[in-house]
């Protein structure tokens, strides 16, 4: 570059020469300066922006870990409940278990009753034969005149009769097995021991 100055001025040794090779590296220190300058702000900015944005994830990571920790939290609840669910389930299955086999038991019981004492069963739905019902007045009729006299004796005959006639009468009902004889019942009320 020198070399291109002296053979254009022919004057490398003037004072001039030096002023404009002084002036020009001046402009251009200048302008490299600028641009470094120029870079450096640049490189300050990005690194503040940089600067933002990482603590702006920073904020975003830390909402995100305080998410993470509500919805383990809620998790846990959640799982504790479903457990809790699952023990009152298994609780109920076994007491429903329990109740089922309480059931066959007593259902086996009444079945066993209802179809071993044949006997039993049909004393039980026939209707109370009229000399058992005489009887019975009878022997009531006579414990009552020693306690009340005739008063009691015009109602043990009127009872008598009224079962006596009510049995006598009803030679078409025929009970069904299992069934309570109600009108045998009824009748039967009416006698006192």
């Amino acid at each position: 570059m020198f070399a291109t100055l002296s053979a254009i001025t022919g004057l490398w040794s003037a004072r001039p020469t030096k002023y404009v090779i002084g002036a020009v590296v001046a402009c251009g220190a200048w302008m490299y300066i600028s641009v470094l300058n120029n870079q450096i702000e640049a490189l300050q900015l990005s690194n503040q922006n940089k600067e933002q944005l990482i603590a702006s994830q920073g904020n975003e990571i830390d909402w995100l870990n305080d998410s993470i920790a509500l919805a383990n939290h809620a998790t846990k609840a959640a799982l504790y409940e479903v457990e809790q669910r699952e023990l009152i389930a298994q609780q109920r299955l076994t007491k429903i278990t329990q109740l089922n086999s309480q059931l066959s038991q007593f259902k086996l019981k009444l079945n066993a009753l209802e179809h071993t004492d044949e006997h039993v069963q049909s004393w039980a739905t026939e209707p109370v034969p009229a000399a058992v019902v005489s009887l019975l007045n009878h022997t009531r009729a006579n414990s009552e005149d020693s306690n009340r006299g005739a008063s009691a004796e015009a109602t043990a005959t009127t009872t008598t009769h009224a079962s006596l006639s009510y049995a006598s009468h009803d030679s078409d009902y025929q009970p069904r097995l299992g069934d309570p004889d109600w009108r045998a019942i009824s009748s039967a009320r009416n006698l006192r021991f």
